[in-house]
């Protein structure tokens, strides 16, 4: 249980202590019989505590009554991180058109202009992941955001590798003086397939376990609050299998 969830009363119970002349008083209205009064032993407790009250208040923890303050999830460097992202996507959109639009310049097509393309979406989702990572959680944008991100890397980080690869078979095989063909085609189908894999994995993790907001309470400075705020929150079973996939 969370501390800020956490009964007073074991504290309460814990610094409690009766003096021996209040016992006596308490064992004195117990035994006390006549034909006006006749007191038990719960009747002769309560009025010991009726008439007692200022004493039992002393035993009470200092952060008893505590009241909740909702945390203001949009600090200024929030605000600065959705600025930030948005301008670079307007940035990388332009950049976008401005490939597609010279895409038959020689520099352009001997960059490939698919694997220009594909290096600009990852770099959009990545972005699309920075701005709801940024925003109040939600169930909806706690998946949304690790799927853009992982699409994200995905489409950034595999077309370089496999294009890296490539470029490395062939200069290979020409320090050998020996003649190979890399058909574009299969480094589409190389990318296709790892990119069908993190879509397969993102797919399984909505389904069995997705990630969920959940409200996180702790104390704050103040004793007698506790303030409470929304993340998202995942089983660790999947964080170590989205570890393990990275790594």
């Amino acid at each position: 249980v969370d501390e800020a969830f956490r009964s007073p009363a074991y504290s309460a119970i814990r610094a409690f202590s009766i003096s021996n002349p209040d016992i006596e008083q308490i064992f004195h209205w117990w035994h006390l019989k006549n034909s006006e009064q006749e007191f038990n032993v719960r009747d002769a407790v309560c009025r010991w505590a009726s008439e007692n009250v200022e004493v039992l208040k002393r035993f009470l923890p200092l952060a008893y009554p505590r009241s909740q303050k909702v945390s203001n999830y949009y600090q200024a460097h929030l605000y600065v991180a959705i600025g930030f992202a948005s301008v670079v996507m307007v940035l990388i959109i332009t950049t976008f058109w401005l490939t597609w639009f010279h895409r038959k310049k020689k520099v352009i097509v001997y960059a490939q202009p698919n694997i220009l393309y594909m290096l600009l979406l990852g770099s959009i989702f990545v972005c699309i992941s920075s701005i709801l990572h940024a925003y109040q959680p939600s169930d909806a944008t706690c998946m949304a955001e690790e799927w853009f991100v992982l699409l994200g890397y995905s489409l950034l980080l595999v077309p370089l590798i496999v294009k890296g690869a490539a470029i490395n078979r062939l200069m290979n095989h020409a320090q050998r003086f020996k003649r190979i063909v890399i058909k574009p085609i299969r480094l589409y189908n190389t990318i296709l397939g790892v990119v069908s894999l993190v879509v397969v994995y993102l797919t399984v993790w909505t389904i069995l376990n997705p990630k969920i907001e959940q409200v996180i309470t702790a104390l704050t400075k103040n004793k007698n609050e506790s303030g409470y705020h929304i993340v998202c929150m995942y089983n660790t079973l999947v964080m170590i299998l989205e570890l393990f996939w990275w790594v």
